[in-house]
């Protein structure tokens, strides 16, 4: 029988047709929009405004002859959900939430399910009371409080194999060799796998391990956002540092200082780049990993352009010579941007070199190169080297100073064509930037032929997606009138963990340097009347590109007014 949110059809319809809180009718263009829409029903029937949530839950409640509990802001004791093992809660939709005596309630999304009840009662030893939740909620209520005890498991799938050549950094002293053998433990390595198969599958681009006095703190950055995990034990702690640095090839006698490694693994079949930091804090070290993969390489098509910005960012890519900035904050996603230029522009007839801090991917047909300073190569010096090598486009990860900048210049106005990034909040900021590290104004206006400023915003959840009303206050701050725009939000679903945002995109804002923004550029003109010519001539900044994707229904006002508000 067909089942919706834990409950089955038939059951659903009993308690809200049978009893004349819905109509035929009303039931029939739910069930037509759940097939087109793929939304769970009860989730239709209140967006349609059939039913109030409330009213909805109280039947089928009744209807199941028990009471309805909300566990969106109910707060579960650890020591009772950790009775009923983890796979016995995602085979029933199951979770144990409070003990009297020798009774357990236990919130199900399904408490008619005779057999699912009798397999709980026997794993909990105790005589049970169902009572009923949303199946959405308990979903939730599981991935977060069996999280600590998933990443204990011994991993049964997707072991972590280590593929690069990496050897922590032998001391012949006894208490190296017993962090060597602690970091061996089985425990701890399932913890390290498991927690990267974790990372890996809610496509997290970084994990942080921060120790507190009492505790190990595991956060996952997913979409740009920090989620946190519940903690590790402290006792764990060394363990998994130590097993963290001898993945990464890192020195594991070495507390005290700063230290980076990488090594390569494969995750669920696929080929990961680990890039590994670990630093020294108030109660020991910590460690940040960051998960690089070739599935993040993005053509320009799928960073989010509009498609007239699309085809100006086109135009300038292809130019035989000048400089292409992209500014942004830190993890504006600027790399991401200059790496899916090049793949743009690669082809057979192109010699295209590129100097990084670090390499984050590899590029089929790019010879690229990582700055080592400990070995005196910087970008400056690996610039000029470049140069000897006849190459037609030059990537130098980020300008950082004045002899950087000073050579990709004089490199853009040699003929050759040259990417580069700066951190800068906006497009015209990039000018004021490079003259500050000491380029001459007419070196720019010679050189530059275009800068694109960016930021990362999070995309709706398609799978929960839905219409909402955007307050007078919001569009005052984004200069609309009422009633000027149509926005959406995510409600929160399984598939982006309750969040409503699923995946990022760009925002962008792109300037072309003409003839007539060269003449203000080389009269060191101040920003604001570079940015007055540019408006003049039909540039539009990063909020106007926002406003344009909350109309699409790719993402939300808040998030275009988080990541906008410095600009």
């Amino acid at each position: 029988m067909p089942h919706v949110g834990g409950i089955a059809l038939q059951t659903l319809q009993e308690a809200l047709v049978g009893v004349g809180l819905l109509t035929s009718d009303q039931w029939a263009v739910a069930l037509e929009s759940q097939k087109n829409l793929g939304l769970p029903l009860e989730q239709i029937l209140i967006q349609k405004g059939f039913l109030q949530e409330e009213a909805l839950l109280k039947a089928l409640a009744r209807k199941l002859k028990t009471t309805f509990v909300s566990l969106v802001k109910y707060r579960l004791d650890p020591e009772i959900v950790k009775l009923l093992p983890v796979s016995l809660a995602r085979k029933y939709r199951a979770i144990p939430l409070f003990k009297i005596e020798n009774r357990i309630t236990v919130a199900t999304s399904n408490p008619m399910n005779l057999m699912a009840l009798d397999d709980i009662q026997d794993a909990l030893k105790a005589d049970i009371d169902p009572i009923y939740a949303l199946d959405r909620d308990i979903e939730l209520a599981i991935r977060e409080h069996y999280r600590v005890a998933d990443l204990m498991e011994e991993a049964t799938s997707g072991e972590i194999e280590i593929l690069g050549s990496v050897e922590a950094a032998v001391v012949e002293e006894t208490p190296i060799e017993r962090l060597e053998r602690e970091a061996s433990n089985q425990k701890i390595v399932s913890t390290v796998n498991n927690l990267l198969s974790r990372a890996y599958a809610d496509s997290a681009s970084d994990i942080h391990l921060e120790p507190t006095r009492e505790k190990v703190r595991v956060r996952l950055r997913i979409d740009g956002v920090l989620e946190e995990l519940p903690s590790l034990s402290k006792t764990m702690h060394l363990s998994l540092i130590s097993r963290i640095k001898i993945m990464g090839g890192m020195d594991i006698a070495e507390r005290r200082l700063p230290q980076d490694g990488r090594v390569r693994v494969r995750v669920s079949e696929k080929e990961v780049d680990l890039r590994i930091a670990t630093y020294p804090t108030l109660f020991g070290e910590a460690a940040a990993i960051r998960l690089l993969s070739k599935e993040q390489l993005r053509t320009l098509e799928e960073l989010g352009f509009l498609e007239t910005d699309l085809k100006i960012f086109k135009s300038l890519i292809v130019k035989p010579h000048g400089i292409f900035l992209v500014t942004g904050p830190t993890g504006s996603g600027k790399t991401t941007t200059l790496y899916a230029s090049l793949m743009q522009i690669n082809s057979g007839d192109r010699h295209i070199l590129s100097i990084e801090d670090p390499i984050e991917n590899e590029i089929p047909g790019v010879s690229q190169q990582q700055v080592h300073l400990k070995a005196g190569l910087t970008f400056a010096s690996s610039l000029r080297a470049m140069l000897r090598e006849d190459p037609d486009v030059i990537l130098v990860g980020e300008i950082r100073d004045a002899e950087t900048a000073e050579i990709a210049v004089r490199a853009a106005m040699t003929g050759h064509l040259v990417f580069s990034s700066l951190h800068t909040n906006t497009a015209i900021g990039a000018i004021a930037r490079l003259i500050d590290l000491g380029v001459e104004p007419f070196l720019i206006s010679s050189s530059l032929i275009g800068v694109v400023a960016q930021r990362l915003i999070r995309k709706i959840c398609p799978q929960c997606k839905s219409e909402c009303e955007v307050g007078p206050s919001q569009l005052q701050q984004l200069g609309l009138e009422v009633g000027g725009i149509q926005a959406y939000r995510g409600i929160g679903c399984k598939e982006c963990r309750q969040t409503g945002y699923r995946g990022r995109m760009g925002l962008f804002e792109i300037v072309q340097v003409n003839d007539e923004v060269r003449v203000l550029i080389n009269n060191r003109l101040p920003e604001v009347r570079i940015r007055e010519k540019v408006a003049a001539l039909g540039h539009h900044p990063i909020l106007a590109d926002g406003i344009e994707k909350i109309k699409q229904g790719a993402t939300t006002l808040d998030e275009v007014l988080r990541v906008t508000a410095e600009t």
